[in-house]
């Protein structure tokens, strides 16, 4: 019986090149898109501090926002999403509210249906540093740069 696939829209620390995709993103993950647009602006990015890195940030996406929201999306097992849902504190068998991320379906610009993680509402942002969260006004779309600030 073959594993089951999912596509996972990523938008953060775990697009490639960024400081935790080495770290988690399994070995049999393959790059679908290198760049992929929600359809709908449903959403806000904010930041927040790392759990993974001392004095760092990571994004969040949460939901009720009025933007789209950019990324990257990976193909990974079933097996191999256990690696990202352990990097998001995901649980499917915990309440929502318990939950660092919950692992959502999105669907892209292009009609494609995909997964997201979505961060608790009650997780409490920070304000600085601005310049990591882009903002595209004339398209409405939000993404992270720390990636790109980075070799």
């Amino acid at each position: 019986m073959a594993d089951k696939k999912y596509r996972v829209l990523v938008y953060g620390t775990l697009v490639k090149n960024g400081r935790n995709n080495k770290a988690y993103m399994p070995d049999d993950a393959v790059l679908i898109h290198k760049q992929a647009i929600t359809k709908n602006a449903l959403y806000s990015m904010k930041q927040f501090e790392s759990e993974t890195t001392k004095g760092a940030y990571t994004p969040g996406v949460r939901s009720g926002g009025k933007y789209r929201i950019e990324g990257e999306v990976w193909e990974v097992s079933a097996v191999g999403l256990l690696s990202l849902h352990g990097l998001e504190d995901y649980d499917s068998k915990r309440d929502k509210s318990e939950n660092n991320y919950n692992f959502e379906q999105v669907k892209l610009d292009n009609g494609e249906l995909v997964h997201i993680y979505i961060i608790n509402p009650n997780r409490q942002a920070v304000e600085e540093p601005h310049d990591l969260i882009h903002l595209d006004e004339s398209k409405n779309i939000q993404s992270w740069h720390e990636y790109k600030l980075t070799p």
